[in-house]
């Protein structure tokens, strides 16, 4: 049983402290918290399948139970996706790195993968987003709104969004899938979309980048450092980070907007961005990917495996992911930046990696 902590969380009859076990011990869907010694999970169950004395919460997928208990078996230890131009988006467990699933709902290039405790969805250049369940696989939903094809797909625990070629970002309600929101800032295909508990940002074919609050979906900054298109954004807590055709990575702090790094690393056009607690990385059609360290912008990777553009990057606690044009998905343990797989299922460009 890997307990990193406790959080107490306040009820009508008083605090109860709950544990905290390590991400990759918990049965999907999970709760992410903070706690001092990292990120863990919080066990929640289905309210179903809960016991009447158990704490409910509401969350992004409803009212679901907290667990004191640890699953011995989770399904998953963690997930790396790929969306290829070969219309298929697939799925691998990060424990031994099977390919668990292949998604083939896509009628043309899959061009962004979002990942979620408790989906995957992927933007295809048919014009629509799909989203299935991790747990099975399973169609739940496919996104229709857009009249052109997806280039930019975000999830959050709430919230689906996507962007591309009809120049708008449409937001939907995971509870329901509903359309709450239609972005329509942007004046040029929509490239790059990105989601925190926030925020909404997103920037393409007009140079900018635009960035919304969730709470009322007002715009609260345009963003117009970029020379060229911008192809990527990504959020986190602290920051935001976008760049594109003029080969930067620029970074704002989101408490005041202002710009407080520019990254000039890549040596060709940059394609796309993965913020995480601790790095920013970007890859770039030099076929490199270049990862910084948030605390003094230094860089302290480059990682050289693919040999040709990159399209894709992701984070998490424990690697780094990218692929591109070579076809090829590359995953590497960051406590050492050694290579532990090249994923090869797909058959064209990935054009998008994620991870939890």
């Amino acid at each position: 049983m890997a307990q990193i902590g406790t959080i107490n969380l306040q009820t009508a009859s008083g605090i109860v402290e709950v544990p905290v076990f390590e991400i990759a011990d918990v049965d999907y869907p999970v709760w992410r918290v903070q706690t001092a010694n990292g990120i863990g999970a919080i066990n929640v169950v289905d309210v179903s399948e809960a016991e009447l004395d158990q704490l409910r919460i509401q969350t992004g997928q409803g009212i679901m139970a907290v667990s004191t208990e640890i699953n011995d078996s989770p399904s998953l230890s963690g997930i790396v996706a790929y969306g290829s131009i070969d219309d298929n988006t697939y799925v691998h467990d990060l424990s031994d790195f099977s390919l668990v699933e292949t998604l083939t709902e896509s009628g043309g290039g899959v061009y962004e993968v979002a990942l979620s405790d408790q989906y995957v969805a992927y933007g295809s250049q048919d014009s629509n987003t799909y989203i299935h369940n991790l747990s099975d696989g399973s169609l739940v939903a496919t996104l229709t709104e857009s009249s052109g094809g997806i280039r930019g797909v975000a999830l959050s625990d709430q919230y689906i969004a996507y962007g591309g070629l009809d120049n708008n970002v449409y937001v939907h309600d995971l509870s329901d899938f509903s359309l709450v929101a239609t972005l329509t800032e942007s004046s040029d295909a929509v490239l790059g979309v990105a989601l925190s508990d926030q925020y909404i940002a997103y920037g393409g074919l007009d140079d900018n980048t635009y960035v919304h609050d969730l709470s009322d979906w007002s715009l609260v900054e345009t963003l117009t450092e970029s020379a060229d298109l911008v192809r990527g954004v990504a959020l986190s807590d602290q920051y935001i980070v976008y760049g594109g055709y003029d080969n930067n990575a620029y970074v704002h702090d989101l408490s005041d907007w202002s710009l407080v790094e520019t990254l000039t690393e890549s040596g060709d056009n940059v394609w796309v961005f993965a913020l995480s607690n601790q790095y920013i990385a970007y890859g770039s059609d030099d076929n490199n990917t270049y990862v910084h360290d948030l605390s003094d912008w230094s860089l302290v990777e480059t990682l050289t495996e693919s040999s040709d553009g990159v399209r894709g990057v992701a984070l998490s606690g424990q690697y780094i992911a990218y692929g591109g044009v070579d076809q090829n998905t590359y995953v590497h343990d960051l406590s050492d930046w050694s290579l532990v797989e090249t994923l090869i299922e797909s058959s064209d460009t990935v054009q998008s990696v994620s991870l939890i």
